[in-house]
């Protein structure tokens, strides 16, 4: 049993429900859906809960030297402790068009949609965690199911506290020295424990990022692709901060 966890900004509200139906039609075996987002959507979907970044994770995003919001997102990922152990992170920026399966017997899968490889990423998790390109593929595809066990075994192998975690964190975060969660995870995971998790490639379509998308661009683009073999679209935002 695993939750899901859609974590949004105020510009990701439009496409909540496009996302949340892709999930409801799409995926099976979840417990339950939230959604972490900074304020709450004025229409609310009765099938997600909703909480708050700062209560899931209490931190000074004023410290983050580097993209704030989407460093503190990350942290968001790796060290809530809202969900059940398992959950899955589907980011507000992928629709699921096509059934997909998060586990394959009881194995958890990584679901991976061939992204490049982006060297700041694995400065990072070198200089921190002394991890690499372990896998040899990006681990990128904005879908991940973590073990919060896991987590913590990776935070605490090197950090006393999720605090000091933060702080190290924050002071080597810059242009050429950047956290990706999913790269973290992903190849601590190969290194440390290869037979836990099945991998898995899926199908990705991805468009042009835009500032923002309408409704009416939103079921456009997913009709696009109403009949092809395409396991995933991306609906990318432009970062604005």
């Amino acid at each position: 049993m695993y939750d899901i966890v859609i974590v949004a900004g105020e510009k990701d509200f439009t496409k909540i429900p496009f996302v949340y139906d892709s999930i409801i039609t799409n995926i099976t075996g979840y417990n339950k859906i939230y959604c972490f987002c900074p304020s709450y959507p004025v229409e609310k979907i009765e099938g997600i809960e909703y909480v708050l970044d700062q209560t899931v994770l209490q931190t000074d995003i004023n410290k983050i030297k580097f993209r704030p919001n989407w460093v503190y997102q990350q942290y968001l990922k790796l060290l809530q402790g809202v969900t059940l152990t398992n959950y899955l992170v589907i980011d507000s920026d992928i629709l699921f068009t096509r059934p997909v399966s998060i586990f394959e017997g009881s194995k958890p899968c990584f679901l991976l949609g061939n992204f490049s490889i982006h060297k700041p990423f694995f400065n990072y998790s070198e200089r921190l965690f002394g991890i690499g390109n372990e896998y040899g593929k990006s681990f990128i595809n904005e879908v991940m199911l973590f073990n919060r066990d896991l987590v913590n075994e990776l935070i605490y192998s090197k950090f006393n506290t999720k605090k000091a975690f933060i702080a190290k964190s924050n002071s080597i975060i810059d242009s050429t020295c950047f956290l990706s969660e999913y790269e973290l995870y992903g190849n601590y995971i190969y290194k440390y424990h290869p037979m836990e998790y099945e991998y898995k490639v899926v199908r990705v379509a991805r468009n042009p990022r835009k500032i923002s998308w309408s409704k009416e661009e939103l079921v456009n683009y997913i009709n696009q692709y109403k009949d092809s073999n395409i396991d995933m679209l991306t609906i990318s935002s432009l970062i604005t901060y």
